[in-house]
This record gives C-alpha cells, structure tokens and sequence, in this order.
C-alpha cells in the first residue's frame, strides 16, 4: 500500500503565526482525480498526475539496432524490422489510450516521417519512414502523458 505521512506546517512572517495545519502527501488517486486543494505533492508521487510525463527516451539506430541512449521508464528497445521499433514500458499506462509524441532526428535526410502505431498498456511501435520507404538508422526522440 501507500505510505503516508502528514506534515504540520507553520505558517509565519516576522514572528506572528498566521496558520498552522496539518498537510498529507497527496495519494496516486488524488493525483489522478486532480481536484484536491489540502493535499502536498512530493516528488515520490508527483509522476501519477495525468500531466506528467509518464516516459520518454531519446532511441539511436545504428546498423539497424535501436538502443536507449536515454530515457525514463522503458526497456530496452526492440527491432521490428527496418524503420520499425518496439517501446515498452517498465510500468505500464492504464490503457492504450494515453498521448505519444514522437520527433525523428537528422541532418542528412529530407522527407522523414515518424508514427505511432500499435499501442497498448504495455508500450507502443515507432514506424519511421524517408519518402515512403520504412527505414533504418533515423534517430528519434518521444514523450508519454497520460493514465497510468
């Protein structure tokens, strides 16, 4: 379950108390409902806001194998063929309905388009392609936000 722990605070300003109350870390439900006004977020549980950004990564292709070069809550990544590469994640969303943006990165080629596609609760497919053609060795860069 969640640990929690409520915090008194002192509220003063050159030594006059203005208020004094009691604040508890604000739960993942509090997070994710978002309507809550006496509820502290801390860094352990700032992540289950819907606005938060759930994962992101920077993937290098080189000869055709994708790798993390960095990221936060995915595994390594997966080659599904020339242009196409595979994320998982190592907490999944709370369904395949959450946002991904993706960024393809070069400087040699012109015409690059970068997709999502087949995604679900456990992670999502980049297709990359350069005038049409699926292909390798393009980069990419993507964020998550969402449910999870």
């Amino acid at each position: 379950g969640e640990l929690r722990a409520s915090v008194p605070v002192l509220i003063e300003r050159d030594g006059t108390v203005f208020n004094m109350m009691t604040i508890a870390p604000a739960s993942e439900s509090m997070q994710q409902a978002g309507t809550s006004k006496g509820a502290a977020v801390v860094p352990a549980n700032q992540q289950f806001h819907d606005s938060a950004i759930k994962a992101w990564g920077y993937i290098d292709i080189s000869g055709g194998t994708p790798t993390t070069s960095s990221g936060y809550n995915i595994n390594s990544p997966g080659d599904g063929g020339a242009g196409i590469t595979t994320i998982t994640f190592v907490r999944p969303m709370a369904s395949g309905s959450y946002c991904v943006t993706v960024s393809p990165e070069s400087t040699n080629e012109t015409n690059i388009t970068s997709y999502v596609s087949n995604k679900s609760a456990a992670g999502f497919t980049v297709r990359t392609t350069v005038t049409g053609s699926y292909t390798d060795n393009i980069p990419f860069n993507f964020i998550v936000t969402g449910r999870q």
